[in-house]
């Protein structure tokens, strides 16, 4: 599956990425395998959205960390 995300920056900037999606089911329709792929431009909206982008090498925590710390300064609180 190709997903198109886009949108404008406050300065009316246009910001756009494409996701690529492949997903493998098994015969009963449950997902096995799931594989996610984004354009270079996904840096671009990371950088604007949550102030860093990978590749995320040692594993997903610098992202993790910084998309709480956006959602904490916009009001959002996370439980787990």
């Amino acid at each position: 599956m190709q997903t198109h995300f886009g949108g404008h920056k406050e300065d009316g900037s246009i910001m756009d990425f494409y996701s690529y999606g492949f997903v493998e089911t098994n015969e009963q329709g449950y997902i096995t395998h799931w594989e996610t792929h984004v354009s270079p431009e996904y840096n671009d909206f990371l950088d604007v959205a949550i102030g860093i982008h990978g590749p995320f090498k040692q594993g997903p925590e610098p992202y993790m960390e910084a998309l709480a710390r956006k959602l904490k300064e916009a009001g959002v609180n996370l439980t787990v």
